[in-house]
């Protein structure tokens, strides 16, 4: 069954992610604008992380002396509910970077790769709390830089095995065993350019099995379809070089390369993302729409730095954000496109 996977794996990376046409600059049908609608006084958090949305309530990632999850009234702002306090033992974390949330089932899945676990909480949108389910345990050799949920609680890993090169970029996992692999760099010259990649933002949309990566310092964007239980790649759009800086011992962007992708959001149908298509990095109040070929959509100027994007499952048409105010205070906001 291994050898099965690995080879449909190879079969769909080769016919389906060469890369078949060179950089160009993004070029979106349709431009507008989208108003916030800001919800509520400042957040009381440092850097957001995530966000999702459940029936009346907003659950943002964030870590604060007391608390990593927070949750907000989507209406008021009204904080309703905080949950996972800092530590190690049940329900608790040290070191999260990301969360996926399953509105299917109702389940939250909060990852910290540094205690090699994904934290369950069930998520009673209605009355605003999160109730502690229990945890996942994740592989504990290599490098694991972050897990992605996909669907029937199956993970993409982002990172490598014991043994394996460190410049896997992505591995599935199960029953103990690594089954499929994908670690192409679409675009780049030299070998340090590959660090864009593995520094980049990735998001997957948990019930449908899409995954999509994008890269900061330049903009890749690369689209995938795991639903199947391996690597199908639907498109990659080429936008601007990505270029990596290695002296002095940092990893730094060029100058006069562009930022890229900060912030990615997926859905079943399209994927939100704040593009940054500019070397300015005090400039990113832009919503990006891009479908699962790759291909730019729309743009929606908001006048307001987005710092994280969710949408409603419900509604897709309504964004639900948390935005930078001119007073450089994090706000939650609501867009409707």
């Amino acid at each position: 069954m291994r050898v099965k996977y690995q080879l449909i794996a190879l079969l769909l990376i080769l016919a389906g992610c060469r890369e078949k046409e060179g950089f160009s600059p993004a070029d979106f049908p349709k431009r507008s604008t989208a108003e916030v609608h800001f919800i509520g006084g400042p957040l009381e958090i440092n850097l957001p992380l995530d966000l999702c949305i459940e029936g009346n309530s907003i659950c943002v990632l964030a870590y604060t002396p007391d608390y990593w999850l927070h949750i907000y009234d989507r209406t008021s702002g009204e904080l309703l509910s905080e949950a996972m306090p800092s530590g190690r033992g049940p329900g608790e974390a040290v070191n999260v970077m990301s969360m996926d949330y399953d509105y299917i089932r109702k389940l939250l899945y909060v990852h910290d790769p540094s205690l090699g676990k994904s934290v369950r909480f069930r998520f009673d949108g209605e009355n605003g709390q999160l109730h502690y389910a229990d945890e996942i345990s994740h592989p504990d050799s290599g490098v694991v830089r972050q897990y992605h949920l996909l669907p029937d609680e199956r993970f993409l890993y982002e990172g490598y095995l014991q043994g394996d090169d460190r410049f896997t970029r992505f591995f599935l996992y199960d029953d103990g065993l690594s089954y499929a692999k994908y670690s192409e760099y679409p675009g780049i010259e030299k070998d340090e350019d590959r660090f864009c990649f593995l520094l980049s933002g990735g998001k997957s949309e948990p019930v449908s099995g899409k995954y999509v990566s994008g890269t900061l310092y330049g903009a890749v964007l690369e689209c995938f379809d795991l639903s199947e239980g391996c690597f199908k790649c639907t498109g990659i759009r080429l936008l601007d070089p990505p270029r990596m800086d290695l002296a002095n011992g940092g990893m730094n962007k060029p100058k006069g390369t562009k930022w890229g992708f900060s912030t990615l959001c997926p859905t079943k149908d399209c994927i939100y993302a704040n593009y940054l298509d500019n070397d300015d990095a005090n400039d990113f109040s832009a919503i990006s729409v891009f479908g699962w070929d790759g291909r730019e959509q729309a743009r929606y100027e908001t006048g307001n730095n987005i710092l994280r994007i969710a949408s409603d499952a419900d509604d897709n048409k309504a964004l639900y954000v948390v935005a930078v105010s001119g007073s450089q205070e994090y706000l939650l906001g609501r867009i409707r496109l």
